[in-house]
Order: C-alpha cells, then structure tokens, then sequence
C-alpha cells in the first residue's frame, strides 16, 4: 500500500473504494492501484523490480509492504530478529529488510532517484544506517 500518488508508474482509480483495516486496527480508503518502479535492495546491490497490484491509499503515514501478497505471489520470506529477506524460487534474495524497534523497513529506493550514489560508509552498520533513510516502504504482515 503506497501514500504517494507521484511514486505510480501505472495508476488507475478503482471503480470502487476499498476498506482496508491496517495493524492497529484503523479503517482506511484504497482509492487506487497500478504498479511502482524501484530497486530493490538484496543484501550485495539494488536491482530493478516493479512491484504490481500497489493499493493507493492517501491517508496512510507511512508505506506499507505486505508480507502476505509476496507470499501469495510465490516469494518465500526469511527471517531472523536482525533482518528478512524475500527470496525466490531460484533461491535468490529479491529484496531485504532491516529491523528498527518493532518494524522490518524494506530498502526500496524509487528508481529514478540517483542519491544512492553519494552513500559512503566506514562499515556495514554504517551502510544500513545511510540505506534506512532510502526507505519507502515499512514491512507488515497484512
């Protein structure tokens, strides 16, 4: 589910809205869907990916990345208590998240953002730390 109408490659409005319930339980109006460009980060590099069926949902705070709907689309989600990675069924990692606090955050970047360039780090801490500020979507388990 995606906050930002600008970030739709391909948009259209739903004939009808939909309810959406999200984690702590709040109502909210899909009033559109269509497709987003990004890359993805799998752990070594970002590569292309579109991620299909986005919801547009207006009123979210944040972007939200359904665990389920990778699951239903045949990704398989590994996980530890430090990070998750999606994988597909050639066993490779299409994309990663970190924790922070209670949430895993993907590191998804919009593709036509070039800033990924200026990142530099002293270590692999320091990376994630500079990766979690690319973030776009935040990982959840609807």
């Amino acid at each position: 589910m995606c906050k930002d109408r600008e970030l739709f490659d391909n948009f259209e409005m739903l004939k009808e809205i939909k309810n959406i319930k999200i984690g702590d339980g709040t109502m909210m109006k899909a009033i559109g869907t269509g497709s987003i460009n990004v890359s993805a980060y799998n752990g070594q590099d970002f590569h292309d990916v579109t991620l299909y069926d986005v919801l547009y949902v207006p009123k979210l705070e944040v972007n939200l990345f359904s665990q389920c709907s990778a699951l239903d689309k045949g990704l398989t989600l590994m996980s530890n208590s430090k990070n998750a990675k999606l994988v597909n069924k050639n066993n490779e990692t299409c994309a990663m998240a970190f924790r922070s606090g209670k949430l895993f955050k993907m590191l998804f970047k919009i593709k036509n953002d070039s800033s990924e360039s200026c990142l530099k780090a002293e270590d692999s801490q320091d990376f994630v730390n500079q990766l979690l500020n690319k973030i776009v979507f935040i990982f959840c388990n609807t």
